[in-house]
């Protein structure tokens, strides 16, 4: 179902393949490990990967010391994920989602595609810290939460601190077909929790109405461009320029503006 080729021993993964494989009803379908000396992960490509009932369909965990890690401690490239009903975690229930981070750092993903049924609960598609993840094209079908959770995650429930920070990531072309609390909240709201980073996420209905929760208001560099379709509603700027708004009202001031662009 694949190759993988490690090259240096000693090193947790390096100038590794994985792909064309198929994980079905396991925790964690594709764990990427770094951070230590003897836990470098980096040079690795994975593709073409299919993933049924697992409670994460990716771990990025760059959990030592020396957060951001460098590119050389860990890194990796990512194509084409289609998962279906995961993210419905029985192991860590309170900090489920299908991508979570432990200090993930230098990873570009693009071409994923998730189909939850209705059943499945899940609270979030991307929980975690990021640090230089770059996400795009990525097509959601469920219902959810949130779509971004940033908070802390950690495989051990006696952990509770949350003392890292998301920073210079961009995610882009998120497509969720069906129903948010929130398109994007995070556990701190002290301005310093998602630093210089670029959220872009069409959802077709977002319940709460807020484009911004408060957790995210004091962000001065996360922009986002956020758009519900069940309104017709655009909106886009920098948290602290759009808190406040809701997507009821920004119909009209959004359909405005494109006429005049027109």
């Amino acid at each position: 179902h694949g190759r993988c080729r490690n090259e240096k021993k000693g090193y947790g993964n390096r100038n590794a393949i994985i792909s064309g494989v198929v994980f079905e009803n396991c925790y964690n379908a594709i764990f990427i490990q770094a951070g230590s000396t003897k836990q470098h992960s980096s040079n690795i490509v994975v593709s073409d990967i299919v993933a049924d009932k697992c409670e994460m369909l990716l771990g990025l965990f760059g959990n030592e010391l020396g957060y951001p890690h460098v590119g050389n401690a860990m890194s990796a490239t990512i194509r084409n994920l289609s998962a279906r009903n995961c993210g419905h975690s029985t192991t860590y229930p309170a900090r489920s989602a299908v991508i979570c981070a432990d200090r993930g750092c230098n990873v570009d993903i693009s071409g994923i595609q998730l189909i939850n049924d209705e059943k499945v609960k899940v609270n979030a598609f991307f929980r975690g810290d990021f640090s230089n993840v770059n996400v795009s094209n990525v097509s959601i079908t469920g219902d959810f939460d949130r779509v971004f959770e940033f908070s802390r995650f950690a495989e051990v429930n006696s952990i509770g601190d949350d003392i890292f920070h998301t920073c210079d990531c961009r995610f882009t072309d998120v497509r969720l077909y069906g129903t948010c609390n929130n398109i994007a909240t995070a556990s701190k709201s002290d301005g310093k929790k998602v630093l210089n980073t670029h959220l872009q996420c069409v959802a077709k209905s977002v319940s709460s109405g807020d484009v911004i929760p408060r957790q995210l208001a004091k962000e001065k560099t996360l922009y986002c461009d956020f758009t519900e379709t069940n309104n017709n509603a655009r909106v886009s700027g920098y948290a602290t320029e759009i808190t406040g708004t809701r997507f009821e009202n920004a119909k009209r001031k959004h359909l405005a503006k494109s006429t005049d662009a027109s």
